[in-house]
């Protein structure tokens, strides 16, 4: 998959999508991608894994957050602010 970089200049177009015969709309391509194609995908996978829970597929919060394992690292004990860095 091609990353995408925050400076790309293909974030500053437009993109014209389908709502169905004979219509469409066009919205920048920043607006599309953090108000359209995130939430979209977000709720698709969040749909799928309901789904998966239902049928008792052994899946879990740990396999939506694979990402974060190289940051994981073992603690002594709790933080005080209930794990949020730099938070009084």
């Amino acid at each position: 998959m091609k990353a995408i970089a925050a400076d790309d200049t293909r974030l500053d177009g437009t993109k014209r999508t389908g709502l169905g015969p004979g219509l469409y709309c066009e919205t920048p391509v920043r607006l599309y991608v953090t108000d359209y194609l995130l939430p979209n995908l977000y709720f698709h996978i969040t749909t799928a894994y309901a789904i998966l829970r239902m049928l008792g597929a052994p899946v879990g919060k740990a396999d939506f957050m694979r990402f974060l394992l190289p940051h994981v690292r073992q603690a002594d004990r709790a933080p005080a602010d209930g794990g949020v860095s730099g938070q009084a």
